[in-house]
C-alpha cells in the first residue's frame, strides 16, 4: 500500500515552540539552515527513489526560490504551507486570505504549476476555525492537510475522522488528509512524524503504520521537517518543554527516517488524491460530513429483519421501509425471519405477504438467536445488495438511503452508528458501551458500534462470511478479514414503543467467549502454530514453576512424599498439555499449508 510522505520546509527559527522569543523581524538576522538540511532531504529521497510533498513556507519559497525550483526539479509536489507560519486562530478570515493568497501565487509564480495542497503551521486549523477550510476552497485548493484528531494542548481535533475523507462546506467540497493516528484504548495516538517520530522507537512507529495499512487497509500520512535532520542547528533558549519538543531525540531522526523509507512506500499526496478520485478508496467517512440525497440504484435490494415476539412492530416497520425506499428503488424484497416467535409475529407477517409479493417469510423452528436469523435471510436473500435490520422500530429505515449512499460509494459494508442511543443506560447502554470497548480493543476494528443491526452489504461479501453462535456482532471483524472496504453511518435510533428487549448484561459474557475465537481468526488465520504456541505458554510457565519446585525440595527440603509427587506430576502434567497444543498448531499448520483450505483466505481477500 502507497503512503503519504510529507516535508513541511521551515527553517529551525520558523516554529511556533520559538515564537514567544523570536519574533518575525528577526529571521533575517538568524543563521539560515534551510538549504543545506532540505538539499540533504532531498538526496536521502533520491537515494531511495521516493517522491514526496513538500510544504513550503511561503517566506522561504520568496527568499530562496532555487530551494522550490529543486523540488520541483526533482519531481516532488510542491504544496502550501501559509506564508509567514501564523497560526490561523491568531488571525481574522480576511488576514487568513491574504496570507495563503501570498504564498500561493510565490509558489506558483516560481514553479510555474498550480498549488493544490495546504498545510497550516502547527495544524492550527480546529474546530474554532473551521472557517479556513471555506477561505482555501475559494482560493482554489483542493485537498487540505491541517487536522490531527487527537487531544493537543494547542491543536487538535480528537474525534474528527482519522482517514482521508471529503469535506463539504459552505463553499463547495475540499479533500481533507488528516494526519495518521493509530487507535488503542479508544484513544487517537500519534504516530505520523514530526516529535512523535522522534520521541517513539522506530519499532513502534513501524507497528502503529503497519497496523494502519494491514489491519485498517489505509494510507498514512506521514510528514516531517528539514531542521529534524540537523543535530548542529543553534540551540535556542527556550522554556523547558519547548526545548523538549523541539530537540528530542533530534540526532537520531536520519537513521530512523532512512529505516522509515526502506520499510515503507511513499507517494505525494495530490497522487494519492488522484487514486482515491479515479477509484473507489477504502478510507472512512462519516455521514456526518456528506448531504446524502436519496438517489434511484439499478441493483436489487433485499432487506433481512429478525423477529421474535414483534406482533406490533411489524406492521408499522413495513410501512416505514416502503416510504424509505420510494424514489430509490422499486426492485427489492423484504425478508422477515421468525425466529420462532410465541406470539402473533408469523401470522402479522404471513397478512403483510399475502398483500405485498415483495414480503417473504422464512420460519425457524424454534428460537435460535440473531446470528441464526440473519444467516438463514442472508442464505435466501437474492438482492445484489443486502440490508439488515432489527424488528423493533428502533432502527429507522429512513436511514437506508444513506447506507446505500456509502455502497455506491465503492464499500462493501456499512454500519450504523447508533450515536444517540434512546436505551436504558445499565441495561442496554452500558453492556454495549463495554462490549464495543473490548471488540475494539481485541480487533483493532474501529466501530463505535458493532452491534448495530442496521447495516449493508454486497451480496458477493456477506454470502461468503460464515457467522457462529452470536457471532453477527463480529460481522465488521470478519469482513476485514476477507479484505472489504468497511465505512460507517450515524444513524437515528427511536425509543422501543413494543415488546422487550431480549438482550441484557449477560451478553458481556458472551461477547468475550466469542472474541478468542474472533482474535484467532483475525490475528492467526494463516498461522495457527503461533496461535497455539501462544495459548501453550501459561502451561509451560506452570509446568516449568512446579517442576522446578518440586525437583528443588527434592535436593534441599524436607517435603513429604505426597505433596512432592503433586507438584511433580502436577509439572509433567503442564508440560504434557502445553506440548499437545503445540502438537495441534503444527496439525494446523500442516492442513493449512497443504489441504483444500490452504487458497481459500487468498482468494476471498483479491475478488472484487
Amino acid at each position: 500500500m502507497f503512503n503519504t510522505l510529507s516535508i513541511d520546509v521551515e527553517d529551525y527559527f520558523h516554529v511556533s515552540n520559538f515564537e514567544g522569543v523570536i519574533r518575525q523581524f528577526e529571521w533575517d538576522g538568524l543563521e539560515p539552515r534551510v538549504h543545506r538540511n532540505t538539499f540533504k532531504l532531498l538526496e536521502i529521497l533520491e537515494e531511495f527513489n521516493c517522491r514526496a510533498t513538500f510544504f513550503v513556507l511561503g517566506w522561504v519559497a520568496e527568499k530562496y526560490p532555487d530551494i522550490v525550483r529543486r523540488i520541483d526539479a526533482c519531481g516532488h509536489e510542491i504544496a502550501c504551507h501559509s506564508y509567514s507560519h501564523k497560526l490561523i486562530f491568531t488571525q481574522t478570515p480576511e488576514q487568513f486570505r491574504r496570507e495563503t493568497r501570498r504564498a500561493k501565487a510565490v509558489l506558483e509564480d516560481i514553479t510555474g504549476r498550480e498549488v493544490i495542497g495546504y498545510r497550516a503551521p502547527s495544524y492550527s486549523i480546529t474546530r474554532s476555525t473551521m472557517w479556513a477550510l471555506d477561505v482555501l476552497i475559494e482560493e482554489g485548493f483542493r485537498y487540505d492537510s491541517s487536522i490531527f484528531p487527537i487531544y493537543h494542548d494547542r491543536y487538535g481535533i480528537s474525534d474528527f475522522e482519522r482517514f482521508p475523507h471529503t469535506i463539504k462546506r459552505g463553499a463547495g467540497e475540499i479533500l481533507e488528509f488528516p494526519l495518521t493516528t493509530v487507535r488503542m484504548w479508544g484513544i487517537n495516538l500519534p504516530i505520523a512524524g514530526g516529535g512523535y517520530f522522534r520521541l517513539l522507537p522506530y519499532p513502534l512507529v513501524r507497528w502503529g503504520l503497519k497496523a494502519v495499512n494491514e489491519r485498517e487497509r489505509r494510507p498514512a500520512i506521514v510528514y516531517l521537517h528539514p531542521w529534524e535532520l540537523d543535530p548542529e542547528q543553534p540551540k535556542i533558549d527556550a522554556g523547558r518543554l519547548m526545548r523538549f519538543r523541539h530537540y528530542i531525540n533530534i540526532a537520531a531522526t536520519e537513521e530512523k527516517f532512512r529505516r522509515l523509507l526502506s520499510d515503507f512506500k511513499f507517494i505525494p499526496a495530490r497522487d494519492l488524491l488522484c487514486e482515491m478520485l479515479s477509484q473507489p478508496a477504502p478510507v472512512a467517512e462519516r455521514a456526518a460530513t456528506l448531504n446524502v440525497e436519496p438517489r434511484r440504484t439499478a441493483d436489487s435490494l433485499s432487506l433481512v429483519i429478525p423477529v421474535f415476539n414483534e406482533e406490533d412492530n411489524v406492521e408499522p416497520l413495513h410501512r416505514l421501509i416502503k416510504q424509505a425506499l420510494e424514489g430509490v428503488s422499486s426492485n427489492y424484497e423484504i425478508i422477515f425471519v421468525d425466529d420462532g416467535s410465541r406470539d402473533r409475529t408469523f401470522e402479522r407477517v404471513a397478512a403483510l405477504r399475502e398483500a405485498d409479493d415483495r414480503v417473504k417469510l422464512i420460519r425457524l423452528r424454534r428460537n435460535s438467536g440473531q446470528t441464526v436469523a440473519l444467516s438463514a435471510g442472508f442464505a435466501a436473500a437474492k438482492g445484489d445488495i443486502i440490508l439488515s435490520m432489527d424488528g423493533d422500530l428502533q432502527n429507522d429505515p429512513a436511514d437506508i438511503p444513506a447506507l446505500l449512499a456509502k455502497i455506491e460509494a465503492g464499500y462493501d459494508l456499512v454500519c450504523g452508528w447508533r450515536k444517540e442511543r434512546k436505551d436504558r443506560f445499565l441495561s442496554r447502554k452500558l453492556p454495549s458501551r463495554i462490549a464495543n470497548w473490548i471488540i475494539r480493543l481485541a480487533t483493532g476494528i474501529d466501530i463505535h458500534d458493532n452491534g448495530c443491526s442496521l447495516k449493508a452489504y454486497r451480496a458477493s461479501l456477506i454470502k461468503r462470511l460464515r457467522p457462529q453462535a452470536d457471532m453477527h456482532r463480529f460481522i465488521p471483524a470478519l469482513a476485514s478479514l476477507a479484505g472489504a472496504r468497511i465505512a460507517e453511518v450515524v444513524v437515528s435510533h427511536h425509543p422501543r414503543k413494543f415488546g422487550k428487549s431480549k438482550y441484557g448484561l449477560s451478553r458481556i459474557f458472551a461477547v468475550t467467549c466469542d472474541l478468542l475465537y474472533l482474535k484467532m481468526m483475525i490475528g492467526y488465520s494463516s498461522r495457527p502454530a503461533t496461535w497455539f504456541s501462544i495459548t501453550s505458554l501459561p502451561f509451560v510457565s506452570l509446568g516449568l514453576l512446579f517442576l522446578g519446585k518440586g525437583l528443588y525440595h527434592a535436593v534441599y527440603g524436607n517435603y513429604p512424599n505426597a505433596l512432592l509427587l503433586s507438584l511433580l506430576t502436577s509439572g509433567a502434567l503442564m508440560m504434557l498439555l502445553a506440548f499437545q497444543l503445540f502438537l495441534f498448531g503444527l496439525i494446523a499448520e500442516m492442513l493449512l499449508k497443504t489441504g483444500r483450505f490452504r487458497h481459500s483466505k487468498i482468494v476471498l481477500a483479491v475478488e472484487e
